[in-house]
């Protein structure tokens, strides 16, 4: 038979726990009796899964409430960069919205599920500051932040002052997306979309249907083409289709109208077309017309 190892407080010890508890101690000290390691596990609480950090502010226990915003701020940051994750492949939902969603409820609910034992430890040590002759110190240099018991106003003043701690890198992180520029390379869209500006923007395949827009490319260069010319050799099955050349440019980001879709003998298939810029640049890429 298997015995059921509970908490026990030792003499006066649950007098002490009580001054410093304050309002609802009865049930805080009931579940700490019942649980075998209340410094782990010791149930659920709604308030802490509800108001994580006005909770925190409330038992005077600031440096989680510290700690709630800063893990927010992260969640933000990962926001932030959400989207140039899921373009290298990370899982997970593409809305960035529902990733905050999720990331908020998740603080919440370790907060439920851990808020007891975290706050049986705070007064473990507050009352170990006691025998140790200096709580009464602390109280006496910051009365209202280490009074015993619960503060509404310790709460208010706590939440208030960390919102305007956090609020700009919190609106920075809310309005900032991370996104590469676009490497070095040969980009295909349509002429009524717009060019990809950022890694992000690009597309999964280049497939398009005809009748359509003129195709347009977009070719990117890690140093401005000067004087060089762009040769564009455009294949059908294997056989050469079009080829063009142009010679008029000096930047690095090159717009070119590359096929129109409205033309009947370009016929739906795979295309692969071939770009060079002499000593800068050469590469085959495919697209598709259906």
């Amino acid at each position: 038979m298997t015995r059921n190892h509970k908490h026990s407080f030792k003499q006066n010890e649950e007098q002490q726990y009580q001054k410093y508890i304050g309002s609802n101690s009865p049930t805080y000290i009931d579940a700490w009796k019942q649980a075998k390691n209340p410094a782990t596990f010791t149930g659920w609480n709604w308030s802490a899964f509800l108001f994580a950090p006005v909770w925190f502010g409330y038992r005077h226990m600031y440096g989680w409430a510290t700690g709630y915003f800063l893990v927010s701020l992260l969640i933000l940051l990962l926001v932030s960069f959400w989207p140039w994750l899921q373009f290298i492949g990370v899982p997970g939902p593409e809305s960035t919205v529902l990733v905050s969603i999720i990331g908020h409820l998740a603080i919440h609910a370790l907060v439920g599920i851990f808020g007891n034992a975290i706050y049986f430890r705070h007064i473990q040590r507050r009352i170990q500051l006691e025998h140790e002759n200096k709580e009464k110190e602390l109280q006496a240099a910051i009365p209202l932040f280490q009074a015993a018991g619960a503060s509404r106003l310790a709460a208010m003043i706590t939440t208030v002052t960390l919102i305007i701690v956090f609020s700009a890198p919190m609106t920075w992180a809310a309005t900032y997306t991370y996104s590469p520029p676009l490497p070095e390379g040969v980009y295909l869209h349509l002429e009524d979309d717009p060019a990809p500006e950022k890694l992000i923007d690009v597309q999964d395949d280049f497939t398009f249907e005809r009748y359509n827009a003129t195709l347009q490319l977009l070719l990117v260069l890690d140093e401005p083409i000067g004087q060089e010319s762009v040769n564009i050799t455009i294949y059908k099955d294997d056989k050469q289709h079009t080829e063009q050349n142009y010679t008029y440019f000096s930047g690095q980001h090159i717009h070119i109208d590359l096929l129109d879709t409205d033309y009947p003998l370009n016929e739906p298939g795979e295309y692969n077309v071939h770009v060079e810029v002499p000593g800068l640049y050469d590469e085959q890429i495919p697209f598709f017309l259906e």
